[in-house]
């Protein structure tokens, strides 16, 4: 047994809790900072820094947080199904799974969806609607509404949550017999012919027989949840054998070199790839270097917070500081709300172009407008998160705990 994973210390047996069992004190870090950076991308987009200012490039790859916010989920739902695979023991009822997956999701997701129409208003057909409210825009119709467009990596994360019961069966049946070693490193093997099909699919897309929105599709994002649910199965085996408590301790030695590596391949992929910005795509080629850069950097983002003792390191300090801890706390609802605050802002104060946008001719980084924009929409957006993570979520959350006992 192990303990080389980045958790609270926490004793029921021996004074170490398995890998399924523990609270990962880092993850809302990460999670606030995910957020942070989908906020300063669209930050970048909606002002219009992305396209006339120095560091638009950088500011345009910051979408990379939506990676990361996916490598979280595929860590902490596969941990419980990694844990029965390795111990050939029932896995998770997919009933409760469902269940808990819905109310996380869909009751916020509605309430804010719902004031944001009634609010600044959503021009959309009623089909487009539907699907938004379903969250299935992504397989038709308009994936992209004004106010709530990154709702469509709700859609993907929902397309994650049906798949991932059956997902972990097929595993199971799959290394069923094998030695505790053969199971991890089979699993993980698994993993990466993953992200290998994601890759092979965003290629098929590319090529022109599907729609655009296909790359959004499951087949196209399983690379992310992957890299999560390759780190839970290491985690678990951590439990269990020392070969696997030696690559957990491995990859938690330096944390801030991880991160380090993270700035440098975002640095990367922004300048010396010749990616678009904005909505427009590149070359299939170079959007499949974008891919290899976004699974590397949320992988590199996500070592510290998953290995190595949580009391060590300048990036395992920083993500338990109470600023992160708290701003991860209401992540979810800060991401539901920040484009329609941005935008709103905009508007309000009479600084929007008719395309709803500020005069990207004369945007700055460094002025006065650039400054309020981006204050005065995260004082806003966090103020409604902190109202409907308490007023929503987490009764929710309550609810479905009663309901799945």
């Amino acid at each position: 047994m192990g303990p080389h994973a980045s958790t609270t210390a926490s004793s029921r047996s021996g004074g170490h809790l398995a890998a399924q069992d523990r609270h990962f004190v880092c993850l809302d870090g990460v999670r606030a900072l995910a957020a942070g950076l989908v906020f300063v991308h669209h930050i970048g987009f909606l002002t219009g820094a992305t396209f006339t200012t120095g560091v638009g490039k950088l500011l345009g790859r910051l979408d990379v947080g939506v990676p990361i916010f996916f490598a979280i989920s595929g860590f902490l739902l596969f941990r419980r199904p990694a844990a029965a695979i390795f111990d050939d023991t029932p896995l998770p009822s997919w009933r409760t799974h469902y269940q808990r997956r819905f109310f996380r999701i869909y009751p916020t997701y509605w309430v804010v969806l719902a004031c944001i129409a009634a609010t600044i208003g959503i021009e959309a057909r009623t089909r487009d609607l539907a699907l938004h409210i379903l969250l299935l825009q992504i397989y038709r119709g308009e994936a992209f509404l004004d106010g709530i467009s990154q709702s469509w990596s709700l859609a993907v994360e929902i397309s994650f949550y049906l798949v991932l019961p059956w997902l972990a069966r097929l595993l199971q049946s799959l290394v069923r017999g094998y030695t505790t070693g053969a199971k991890a490193v089979s699993l993980l093997g698994v993993f990466v012919v993953l992200a290998g099909l994601s890759n092979a699919w965003r290629m098929f897309v590319y090529a022109g027989p599907l729609h655009d929105r296909a790359v959004f599709w499951l087949p196209g994002t399983i690379d992310y949840f992957a890299i999560g649910m390759g780190f839970a199965v290491i985690a678990v085996w951590a439990d269990r054998e020392q070969v696997g408590a030696e690559i957990a301790a491995m990859l938690g030695r330096r944390d801030l070199l991880w991160w380090a590596a993270a700035a440098a391949i975002a640095l990367f992929v922004s300048y010396e790839i010749e990616l678009e910005v904005g909505l427009d795509r590149a070359t299939w080629h170079k959007e499949l270097f974008r891919q290899f850069g976004y699974d590397a950097i949320a992988f590199c983002v996500l070592v510290p917070a998953v290995f190595g003792p949580p009391t060590v390191g300048i990036v395992r300090r920083l993500l338990q500081s109470k600023p992160l801890v708290a701003l991860g706390a209401i992540s979810y609802s800060f991401y539901l709300w920040h484009i329609a605050v941005i935008e709103t802002w905009i508007r309000w104060r009479d600084l929007a172009t008719p395309l709803g946008f500020l005069d990207w001719a004369t945007t700055t980084l460094v002025s006065f407008t650039m400054f309020e924009v981006t204050v005065g929409s995260f004082i806003v957006t966090t103020l409604l998160a902190t109202l409907t993570y308490y007023v929503i979520e987490r009764p929710a959350q309550r609810l479905v705990a009663r309901l799945t006992r």
